[in-house]
Formats: C-alpha cells, structure tokens, sequence
C-alpha cells in the first residue's frame, strides 16, 4: 500500500511571495474582479492555502507556482505582513510553466493572454536550455519547425512540441501521433506573429482591459485579419511590379516609377497594415459586448426612473425618442443609435402615443432609403416599433429572416 504526502508547510509573509517568474503582470495584469470575488468568498469561507511556492533563485522570498490572484486578495484583505501556510517545494522552470497552464485551464477561464504568455515561456525556456521539449519527429513538415534563439545554439520546436510539454495536445484519429489544441495552437501562431511585428500584443492587452475578456476565438480573429492583410499586401505588390514592368516595356518611364513607388510604400508598411487590419477585427468582433453592457445599464436605469411613475414616461425617454427620430433623419447608424434602439424596445409600452407614429415613419423610411447601412441587428431591434402600422414591403426589408 502506497502512502501519498504532501509538501512541507511553512508560514510565509504574504510580502515576501512573488508571482510566478513565467506569469508577466505588466503584459497580462490580474482581473480585479477576480480578485475582489476571491477576497469576498475569503471573507466568508476562510483561507483555503494550497498554494504551491519554491524558493526563489536568489534566495529572497518565495515563488508562487499557481493562485497568484487568491494571494494578492488575501494581503488585500489582511495586509502584506499576514503570514500565510504554504507548501515548499523545489519545482523546476518546467513544472512552475505546468502549474501556471493548468491554474488558466481551470481557474481563468483559459485567457487567450496568458496562453500566449505561457507559449512565450516554454519557448525562452527551451532557447536559453531551462527545460526539455520532445524532439521534432522526422518528416515534419519544414513550415511547422521554428528555430529557437537564447543563450544556447538554436534547437527546433513545433506547436505540437510545446503542446506535449504543457499537456495541451490530443491524439489524432487514426494516427499514432498527437496533435496541438486549438487554444495552442492559436496561442503559438500568435506568439509568433507577434515576434514578426504582424500583431500588436499591446492591442490585445488594450481589447481585454477595454472589453473585460480576450479568448481563443477572438485571437483567432487577429490571425486570420493580420495573414489576410499579409496577403493581399503581396498582391498587391506583385501587380505594382507587373504594371511597372509593362509601364517599362512601353517606353513610360515614368509611370514606371509611379507603380514602383506604390510598390515600395507597400512594402515598407507591410506591418503596419498587418496590425491594423488585426486590431479592427478584434474590435469588430468584441463590439457588440460593449454595446450589450451600455444598453443594459441605460435601460437598468431608464426602467428604475420610469417605474415610479403610473402610465406616464421619464422625461429622459422622452427626449430619447425625439433623439432618435432625429438621428433617423440623418441615417446614422452610430453605436450610440443602437443603443437608444435597444433602449426603447425595453419600453416601447411607455412610448408616448403621439410620438409612435413619427418614429415608425422615421424607421420605415431610413429602412427604405438606406438599406446598406443597417445591419442585422438594428433591423431586427427597430421591428417591434413598425410591425404595427407599416407597409408590407417596407416590413419584408426590416425582417431579416421570417421564423415560423
């Protein structure tokens, strides 16, 4: 019968813990809602520990493996001299890099940040000799193999090398072989177009700070917009090229030199445009959460003000709606126009009857006029304002898709 035992515990001073040496809190800072959860649930159910430490190199203090978060809320709490039990352990740079990918696998709701963060550690771990990864099998693909630098010769790596080091890979079917993940995977591909100036990490530190959350899928959207823009760059380099050529053949020697210099300032801003094109998508894409989350304050404090009053309007909705038929008239499909529309459709019944004409005449007609500027979504938020009393065609055009 086997006897399992536990690392030996010791009371530490919250001051003299230090986030693990992989995890990078300027780049990928803590979520203070996170932390202020933690404290909370601290506050209730006491100090749980489990908090993994080893000595740090320099022999002051101790490293945090993994809970870095549940520390800073307890000195939070209590202050940095609270003295807390942890567990000592002498844990490699590999097994620290473990800890951190299984605390995001399980605890943060894998953040896209610090899977990008973990992917920049093996791979500094590995150029500058600090751990293993399982060597490149042969016949790889020479597209799939990076090179690593550091203070060693360089040695090859590949997505699925690092995803077997972390425990972040799969078998594929009907092959004896594993393959990466796909939060590895982007998390990889993204590392490295970073490292190619092609993505901006400070862009998607921003997007996370702004948008409260960076996941697998909206990294995923930076890549596809960033190699997309590559491509097209080189398109249409390749054709300022050609035109020049031929610009040359016929003796035009100076349209020749006007496509050339179109050709050069291609080149030159390759990635710029990489970068820019990446940091649009993501925006494009986590958009609608910040809209949701300002249209669902507006209307938290738009319903408790007009609540309190029988049968008659807040002045605020009031003004809101004569806003709006105005903004109607101009065609402006802002974000703040589909705020008020998601604002009214909560209190269309408190609409003033002799405003609801206006505003389904002002709706139909922007339908009507400009149909290239509304999108999916403020069609179908201005519906229930024109089901009433507008025509069939113009209905047809306000309905995305009939259901049954």
């Amino acid at each position: 019968m086997s006897t399992l035992k536990s690392a030996p515990r010791k009371l530490v001073a919250l001051k003299d813990l230090k986030p693990n040496l992989w995890r990078d809190l300027e780049t990928n800072p803590l979520n203070p809602e996170r932390v202020t959860a933690i404290a909370k649930s601290i506050e209730v159910n006491g100090w749980w520990g489990n908090i993994h430490v080893r000595p740090a190199p320099n022999g002051k203090g101790y490293e945090v493996a993994y809970g870095w978060h549940r520390v800073t809320a307890i000195s939070k709490a209590n202050g940095p001299n609270t003295e807390v039990e942890v567990m000592v352990q002498n844990l490699s740079d590999g097994e620290m890099l473990r800890f951190m990918a299984d605390e995001n696998l399980e605890g943060a709701g894998g953040d896209a940040l610090t899977d990008i963060q973990l992917i920049a550690g093996v791979i500094t771990a590995y150029g500058e000799g600090r751990i293993d990864l399982p060597a490149v099998p042969a016949g790889t693909d020479p597209k799939f193999i990076k090179m690593t630098g550091g203070s060693r010769p360089p040695v090859r790596y590949t997505a699925v090398t690092v995803a077997q080091f972390l425990g972040w890979g799969y078998p594929r079917s009907g092959r004896n072989s594993i393959e990466a993940t796909d939060r590895c995977q982007t998390a990889f591909t993204a590392w490295h177009l970073i490292q190619d100036g092609l993505i901006d990490l400070a862009m998607l530190k921003a997007m996370k700070k702004e948008y409260g959350r960076l996941n697998t899928k909206d990294v995923e959207t930076a890549i596809k917009a960033a190699k997309n823009a590559v491509v097209v760059n080189k398109e249409f380099i390749a054709k300022m090229e050609n035109d020049a050529k031929d610009a040359e053949a016929n003796g035009e020697k100076k349209i020749a030199a006007k496509y050339r210099a179109k050709a050069k300032e291609a080149t030159e801003d390759k990635t710029e445009t990489a970068r820019a094109a990446a940091s649009d998508a993501v925006a494009r894409t986590l958009d609608p959460i910040r809209i949701a989350v300002e249209t669902s304050k507006i209307v938290k404090a738009s319903v408790k003000r007009t609540t309190k009053r029988k049968n008659t309007p807040a002045p605020s909705l009031f003004n809101e709606v004569n806003t709006l038929i105005e903004e109607l008239k101009k065609v402006k499909g802002t974000d703040q126009f589909s705020v008020r529309l998601g604002k009214l459709l909560k209190m269309s019944d408190a609409i003033q009857p002799a405003q609801l004409p206006r505003l389904q005449a002002a709706i139909s007609a922007a339908a009507e006029n400009s149909e290239a500027m509304w999108s999916e979504r403020e069609k179908t938020w201005a519906r229930p304002f024109t089901m009433k009393t507008v025509t069939p065609p113009t209905r047809k055009a306000l309905m995305p898709a009939r259901t049954a």
